[in-house]
């Protein structure tokens, strides 16, 4: 029992134990009113839809940027290669040498 129910019940022993009862469950009544009508503290909701921490928008961003790296890189090496196949690199950078003159030649 609660100290404050003790007092009340045991305190005055010329009540009759009706009376005991009934004070307890009214009080008891009142308690499980105040139960019912109190709030939760807690906030139990899903929280709200923050798109911007959800998305790592520089990490995006950083993506975008390597990615046109790349494609820049390829473009470049695909343009040389077509260079070197169609012939046009022979032509632009020949690779004949002037013969050496130290060397004999039989």
């Amino acid at each position: 029992m609660s100290a404050s129910r003790e007092s009340k019940s045991a305190g005055n022993s010329r009540q009759c134990k009706s009376a005991a009862y009934s004070w307890d469950r009214r009080s008891f009544e009142q308690h499980r009113t105040r139960v019912n009508e109190i709030s939760p503290t807690v906030n139990m909701k899903t929280p709200t839809h923050r798109p911007h921490i959800r998305y790592n928008a520089k990490r995006w961003q950083l993506e975008r940027e390597r990615q046109t790296q790349i494609a820049r890189e390829n473009f470049i090496l695909y343009k040389r290669l077509t260079e070197i196949m169609s012939g046009k690199l022979q032509r632009k950078y020949p690779i004949t040498q002037p013969k050496s003159s130290c060397i004999k030649t039989r």
